[in-house]
């Protein structure tokens, strides 16, 4: 809308050349400097306000170009019309602001010889109006563009903190995927949003958190030979992407709707590509400039966030293999003394709460020394690896764990006296069918097991030793043999 009194003054000046200069055309066009965006134009034909005039754009360049007015008194160009009406006398003078054209007064008529003697003085009093008169009035726009800028930066800054906060709030990349999708969903209109992973082992993009429409998309990896991805673009090139006004709907994008505009950015960490980021959106074929810069801000929160995550499923890929380790016996497969008394402590306490009877197995193999003064180390490892097999298999109901040198324990719960000897005899047939020698002679590998019937009152050591007891009790009376013992408190 027109400021009313600028309107007002232009109208009392274009009265005076059309009332008695009979001048049909009054105007002024400004100019976006170092641009052709024109900021605002004022025109005035034949006592009317008119929104668009057919100037010539040739003068119009020229006039901007040399800084100079041009007037032609004599116009002779047949593609130039006024309305309907030939122009035959034209005026065109630059307006300078701090020695730059920011914009152009105009005169134009019907007549020829028009812009001559008194008239031309006329009009440089116009144009000194008309000059301060846009100088105003551009002294306003840049004011409001100023004001609108301003509103843009508040509100990209509000965004951004706002996101920001939520990115480094949490450890999930899902979570931080959810959260930008809502808040530029919010600002923005309709989009989409996806944080992925990179896998250059594999060759693919991987674990793709993709929200669209409210919800989470399933992810299918986009391996690296999708060409026509802008994610894999933008992967390959480590730069961003950006495609607006799109139509080919063969384009190769998130599953979904087919966007008209995508931004695509990969995260970099120390030059290396940890992962990529995506906003697309549906509603615009074009994007606003402040939601690209929001874009980039929080591309380094996200890179961030994401290797540390990264880093924190690494560390605790690594703690869980760590605590495996610590737990096992690496030759045989099975878990370790110290890991067993652990476990095993606690089926006791709850035993113990419960009333419930315990049996505890100690397993030592007959004359395994003989397997590596014989054979070697070797064949003695190979030995125990198969008996710990069997123990695996005959106790999967219940624990077992290398307790030492050639020495097992293992343990079961929820079990009766006949389950526990049907277990640990079928533990001897099947060490001895192994056939194992032990000597030279040929003599067999056995086991001795002893084994301990308990409802827990005590501590825990002091059932260890009544069944460390037994198991010396079948070994000095002749192994290859199960010793048995009840403890009533």
């Amino acid at each position: 809308m027109f400021d009313e009194n600028l309107k007002i003054i232009m109208w009392e000046l274009y009265e005076i050349i059309y009332t008695y200069d009979k001048i049909s055309t009054m105007g002024i066009i400004s100019y976006e400097k170092d641009s052709d965006r024109v900021l605002f134009e004022y025109f005035i034909k034949d006592n009317c306000w008119v929104e668009k005039m057919n100037g010539n754009k040739n003068l119009i360049k020229k006039c901007i170009e040399k800084k100079e007015e041009i007037i032609i008194n004599d116009y002779i160009d047949n593609n130039i019309v006024l309305e309907g009406d030939k122009v035959q006398s034209v005026y065109y003078c630059p307006i300078s602001l701090d020695e730059e054209v920011a914009g152009i007064f105009f005169l134009e008529s019907r007549k020829k010889g028009v812009f001559a003697d008194e008239i031309l003085k006329k009009v440089a009093i116009l144009k000194k109006m008309t000059g301060v008169l846009f100088y105003k009035e551009k002294e306003k726009e840049l004011l409001r563009e100023s004001n609108e800028r301003v509103k843009k930066l508040l509100k990209q800054r509000s965004i951004v903190k706002e996101a920001s906060k939520a990115v480094v709030s949490t450890s999930s990349v899902q979570k931080m995927s959810q959260r930008i999708y809502t808040i530029m969903r919010g600002n923005y209109g309709e989009c989409a949003i996806g944080i992925f992973i990179n896998d250059p082992k594999n060759k693919k993009l991987k674990d793709g958190f993709c929200y669209e429409f409210g919800e989470k998309l399933e992810f299918c990896d986009i391996p690296y030979s999708k060409k026509n991805s802008f994610m894999i673009e933008s992967i390959y090139t480590k730069n961003e992407v950006i495609k607006e006004d799109i139509i080919d709907r063969d384009t190769s994008l998130l599953v979904g709707e087919v966007p008209k505009c995508v931004y695509c950015a990969p995260l970099l960490m120390e030059e290396e590509v940890i992962g990529g980021f995506t906003y697309q959106i549906y509603e615009r074929i074009i994007f606003e400039k402040e939601e690209l810069d929001i874009c980039r801000e929080l591309i380094s929160f996200m890179t961030i966030a994401l290797n540390n995550t990264l880093k924190h499923e690494k560390l605790k890929e690594t703690n869980n293999l760590l605590k495996e380790y610590s737990e096992m016996d690496h030759l045989t497969g099975i878990c370790n003394r110290r890991h067993f008394y652990e476990t095993f402590e606690k089926k006791i306490e709850r035993a113990r709460t419960d009333n419930k009877k315990i049996f505890i197995f100690l397993f030592d193999l007959d004359n395994f020394k003989g397997i590596n003064d014989n054979f070697g180390h070797i064949q003695g490892d190979a030995a125990l690896q198969k008996v710990a097999e069997i123990l695996k298999e005959e106790l999967k109901m219940g624990y077992i764990a290398r307790y030492g040198g050639d020495e097992f324990i293992g343990g079961m719960q929820d079990c009766n006296k006949g389950d526990s000897r049907i277990a640990v005899e079928n533990i001897q047939k099947r060490v001895e069918k192994l056939g194992i020698p032990t000597n030279r002679a040929g003599i067999p590998l056995t086991i001795s097991i002893g084994v301990l019937e308990f409802i827990p009152k005590n501590s825990i050591e002091s059932y260890f030793v009544m069944v460390d007891e037994a198991l010396y009790l079948a070994k000095k009376t002749g192994k290859n043999k199960m010793i048995f013992k009840e403890y009533k408190n």
